[in-house]
């Protein structure tokens, strides 16, 4: 959730000016996992943060082939690591900005600063009741409004 807003606060907010709600595509598993308590506790932050609907839509489990991310950037950043032998961080994140296509893809990497903590969790009752399930798939389609 943190890169989404540090994008929205430098990006997205100046783009969609007149933004009133946002949609987010997640896939299924690790930390973005529908099952999270602490996902959608952060979700809930996330919203407010933004001051703006956030519509959160998890691809099903074992689904990535349809992530645009895994297609459109992912393929990108792994040719450019290909065969490099990684020594920091500072060497990766300028490996990874180097990722560029003819069609118009630039990679941006930014830090985001932050106290995360290792086997961090959530409770339901963090998140219920501000969370509003769709019809379709409910579990893994939903939103929240600040």
């Amino acid at each position: 959730m943190d890169s989404i807003l540090l994008w929205w606060n430098d990006h997205g907010s100046k783009i969609y000016v007149d933004a009133t709600k946002i949609l987010i595509l997640v896939d299924a598993g690790g930390a973005n996992s529908y099952r999270h308590h602490l996902f959608k506790t952060a979700l809930i932050r996330l919203s407010f943060e933004m001051n703006i609907e956030v519509h959160i839509k998890h691809f099903p489990s074992y689904a990535s082939k349809w992530n645009p991310i895994e297609h459109r950037l992912f393929c990108h950043v792994a040719r450019v690591i290909n065969g490099v032998f990684i020594r920091s961080f500072e060497e990766f994140k300028k490996l990874v900005a180097r990722a560029k296509t003819k069609a118009g893809l630039n990679v941006t990497v930014s830090d985001v600063d932050g106290d995360y903590k290792t086997g961090a969790s959530g409770k339901k009752e963090d998140w219920e009741g501000k969370i509003n399930f769709g019809d379709i798939l409910p579990k893994w389609n939903y939103s929240c409004a600040p």
